[in-house]
């Protein structure tokens, strides 16, 4: 349990099965850590720390991580308790291409951007690629 709990939290809190069973970790473990609620099972493959940030787990719920405004507001927040979000709009950066995304496209709390720049760690993107997410984004609600 110990080198599955310390592998999530070398990788931001999230990875992927593969991650884990190249670190070492056990499959079985990870299956019983799931089960028990010992870690969680962000959505198949990928799995993550129990005190994960609530819009980051959204996020890679999605199939993405936070981008934009949301991607501010969590480097401005970093090592703070989550709080609720100034805008109820979560905004998603994901790779262009992406596929089996789990969202509604008519949710309006969801904005997905669509990016080829995807640096920046797991949980968010850097703060200089949400600002340029963020000007484009009040661009395109500026032309609405």
């Amino acid at each position: 349990m110990k080198l599955l709990l310390t592998e999530l939290a070398r990788l931001d809190g999230i990875a992927t099965l593969g991650e884990l069973l190249q670190a070492g970790v056990d499959r079985d473990m990870i299956w019983l850590a799931a089960r028990y609620g010992r870690i969680l099972r962000i959505r198949k493959g990928w799995y993550g720390l129990l005190d994960l940030d609530p819009q980051v787990l959204q996020a890679c719920r999605i199939g993405g991580r936070l981008g934009c405004v949301s991607a501010l507001d969590f480097h401005q927040r970093s090592g703070q308790e989550p709080r609720e979000l100034e805008s109820p709009v979560l905004h998603v950066s994901v790779p262009r291409g992406a596929v089996r995304l789990k969202y509604s496209k008519d949710d309006p709390y969801i904005r997905i951007h669509w990016t080829r720049n995807q640096t920046g760690d797991r949980r968010a993107v850097t703060r200089g690629t949400a600002l340029a997410q963020a000007a484009r984004c009040a661009a395109d609600q500026g032309s609405r």
